[in-house]
């Protein structure tokens, strides 16, 4: 699933973090095939083969985001997101691991 965060405030407006609730590849073709559809240049992706990858909206990327459906969550939604990759992250690398 699509996420939007919190509102940030710059003196330049406001902007949000765009991410999926997924990890590795699966989740950064979600997050681009999303941001296509809203609009977005597929090279303005931040972070990308991380478990940080997200893009940067500005002000009406932010409705055109949340009108395509992405969920808004605030920052503590946004944390607990991103502490759960990196926990499914790490078990996956066990996983593998223990398979060698």
């Amino acid at each position: 699933m699509i996420h939007l965060d919190e509102h940030y405030s710059t003196r330049d407006g406001r902007f949000s973090h765009l991410f999926s609730d997924k990890i590795g590849l699966g989740g950064e073709v979600e997050l681009l095939e999303f941001a296509k559809r809203i609009g977005l240049k597929l090279h303005w992706i931040q972070f990308s083969g991380s478990l940080k990858v997200h893009f940067d909206l500005y002000g009406s990327m932010i409705e055109a985001a949340v009108a395509a459906g992405a969920l808004q969550v605030d920052r503590a939604g946004y944390r607990k997101i991103y502490l759960k990759k990196k926990q499914q992250l790490a078990e996956a690398q066990r996983s593998t691991q223990k398979k060698e």
